[in-house]
C-alpha cells in the first residue's frame, strides 16, 4: 500500500506516541493491529508510523470499539487453543 502525504505539515507519530495518546500499554495497540483492530498504520521502511489524522479519525469516530476488538482476539485465542487439540 502506498499512502501520499500531501499536507505539507502532516505529522507521523510512531508507535510509542500512539500508545501514549491513547493511554494504553505499547503491547495493547500491537494486539489490536494483529487482530485488524486500532487506527491504520502505515511502514516506513521497517518503521510503524501513524498520521496524526488517522489516530484522531480512528479515536473520534468510535474507533475504538472495545468489544469488537475483545471479540476478535477471544476468537483467535479460541482458535489457536481449538487447534492444539
Amino acid at each position: 500500500m502506498t499512502i501520499l502525504i500531501t499536507h505539507p505539515r502532516a505529522t507521523l507519530l510512531t508507535a510509542d506516541e500512539v500508545a501514549n495518546r491513547l493511554r494504553v500499554p505499547l503491547a495493547t495497540l500491537y494486539k489490536w493491529r494483529s487482530v485488524g483492530g486500532g487506527p491504520e498504520g502505515y511502514f516506513v521502511g521497517r518503521h510503524l508510523r501513524f498520521t496524526e489524522q488517522a489516530v484522531d479519525s480512528w479515536f473520534t469516530g468510535g474507533g475504538n470499539k472495545a468489544a469488537n476488538i475483545v471479540a476478535k482476539i477471544a476468537a483467535k485465542t479460541s482458535a489457536k487453543a481449538a487447534a492444539r487439540g
